[in-house]
């Protein structure tokens, strides 16, 4: 029996580890009835997904489904019934497991590798088995592992060709200790599971030894349980890789022990994902989080001071009670914090979350299409959250890339907070993300000489280009100061590097192009002796 999974993935380096998982169950279980995987994204064209599905000639196939490829699995799936009716087609992920839909033959809610297995068992056999199929939880410990021959080989096979151009996903724990009513880790009401840390070093050290570049805990709240988060620590600071390690986490959690650690861990070894989502008590306590805020607050400007680890933060738009005034607030508290990035998304009301049920309550309105992203509430409006929309545009492109943040320090001085310079800049310029670099710090140029002089502009505009850019793509208004003659001399020493003159402060910088920090992702700057002969200061990489 030809069983085919379809993965059907945001972009070729998200590669999805819930095929993985259900194939390595079915075929512990049994052997002879192996499962193929087909990896694709939901950008790929729709006849050669179609029609590679079809090339397999599957008597099963599977798919997840979640809010980014649930239209993309619709579309198959009646074309499938269509060029393949006797193939049984079987639906799980979150986006079905609350909400069946009337298409597809089997649909499976919750976990989905026993009740996979066994129904793959029964299709195999003649016998018939309902439509709706409720998942078995399984300890993580009864699991066999995804992490495969087949799934490392895979990796050449695909379209990223190799693994270091990929994020791995890895899995300790499953379920939630808490409840925040729009999230689906509380919706699905499972205990916090976790795999011994026994087995997790050899799943991390298997990815470390194959050659992964990046790993990703895909496990909700990865310091819920402080004593093994700090053995976990301690083992990525074991290894000897370069490898970043990156972990979703609750900042009010932190211990001591844990923040000393992760101070003497090398720049780069690990990165936090950390969502604040609301900086608002009365919207904290609508949507039953329960954080300390000032205790996160202080977590996070503690790792970000450390200069080592890469800080992302969240914030979510259109919560419960929030006005724009209160996102404002929270927005700016955050980045006094510094973190390396700071998202700002817009509130989705999943299937199956008590925040969707009880939405009425808040007059919260929201698309009726995936990713059902809030429209309004009773206390947001369309036009408020279209504000928001303009300035996330802008925080990702200035903040967000790092590439900018000389100048971002000087425009702070004249503004009054960090919220009213991003609102200015998407109100004055034409940004849009894919923007160019050149243009980007142009328009930059433009918008800032209504607040500031020329020369202070030009000369943070110049910093954050050549420490980012080695091509020097200034804007046209900034004429270049290079000295080769000081990069030839320099270049015994530093073979990749450029020489600028600063007339702002008299300065010569090199721009050692050859080292990049891991965290700022700016090129390390170098203030030059009179004689070009002597380095005696290493500028520091800057950030908002």
């Amino acid at each position: 029996m030809q069983t085919l999974l379809v993965s059907l993935s945001a972009k070729h380096i998200h590669k999805s580890l819930a095929p993985w998982c259900l194939k390595a169950y079915c075929e512990a279980q049994t052997p002879a009835l192996p499962v193929a995987i087909l990896e694709c994204t939901i950008n790929e064209l729709f006849e050669d997904i179609l029609a590679q599905i079809v090339a397999y000639q599957p008597q099963i196939c599977g798919f997840s489904c979640y809010i980014w490829n649930i239209e993309l699995v619709s579309k198959l799936s009646h074309s499938l019934s269509i060029l393949l009716p006797h193939c049984k087609q079987v639906l799980g992920g979150p986006e079905v497991s609350f909400e069946a839909p009337s298409w597809g033959d089997y649909c499976i809610q919750g976990s989905g590798e026993h009740a996979f297995y066994t129904l793959c068992q029964a299709i195999d056999k003649g016998e018939s088995m309902p439509h709706l199929l409720r998942g078995t939880p399984l300890s993580l410990e009864q699991l066999p592992t995804p992490y495969t021959t087949a799934y490392f080989d895979s990796f050449a096979q695909g379209m990223m060709r190799h693994i270091q151009n990929q994020l791995l996903y890895v899995e300790t724990s499953r379920g939630c200790p808490f409840a925040c009513s729009y999230c689906l880790s509380s919706a699905s009401k499972e205990a916090l599971d976790t795999l011994s840390m026994p087995r997790v070093e050899v799943l991390l050290q298997q990815m470390v030894s194959a050659g992964a570049s990046c790993i990703k805990f895909v496990d909700r709240t990865c310091n819920a349980q402080p004593a093994r988060f700090l053995s976990l620590l301690e083992f990525v600071a074991s290894l000897d890789t370069d490898c970043t390690f990156h972990f979703e986490v609750a900042p009010d959690l932190f211990m001591q022990d844990q923040l000393a650690l992760i101070a003497t861990l090398p720049a780069g070894r690990v990165q936090f994902e950390i969502g604040i989502q609301s900086l608002h008590d009365t919207t904290l306590r609508a949507i039953h989080r329960a954080t300390d805020l000032s205790k996160s607050l202080t977590t996070i400007q503690t790792l970000t001071a450390l200069g080592n680890a890469h800080v992302h933060v969240d914030l979510i738009a259109g919560l419960p009670d929030e006005t724009l005034t209160t996102f404002k607030t929270g927005f700016n508290a955050i980045l006094t914090t510094k973190p390396q990035m700071l998202q700002l998304g817009f509130l989705k009301l999943l299937k199956g979350t008590a925040l969707r049920a009880d939405a009425a309550r808040w007059d919260i309105q929201c698309h009726q299409h995936p990713p059902y992203q809030v429209i309004h509430t009773s206390t947001m409006s369309y036009s408020d959250l279209r504000t928001l929309a303009a300035v996330e545009i802008i925080v990702d492109k200035f903040y967000n890339s790092g590439a900018f943040a000389h100048t971002l320090t000087l425009a702070l001085s004249v503004f009054p907070d960090a919220f009213t310079l991003f609102e200015t800049l998407s109100k004055v310029t034409e940004l849009r993300a894919k923007l160019s670099m050149k243009r980007a710090y142009t328009a930059l140029l433009d918008c800032l000489l209504r607040y500031l002089p020329y020369p202070e502009i030009s000369h943070a505009i110049t910093l954050d280009c050549l420490s980012h850019d080695p091509k020097g793509q200034l804007p046209d208004a900034i004429p270049h100061h290079r000295d080769k003659q000081a990069e030839a001399t320099a270049r015994h020493q530093f073979p990749q590097c450029r020489v600028e003159y600063f007339p702002l402060d008299g300065v010569r910088r090199l721009f050692n192009y050859a080292k990049k920090h891991p965290v700022s992702a700016s090129y390390q700057v170098i203030v030059l002796d009179n004689d070009a002969t002597l380095l005696p200061k290493i500028e520091q990489p800057s950030h908002l």
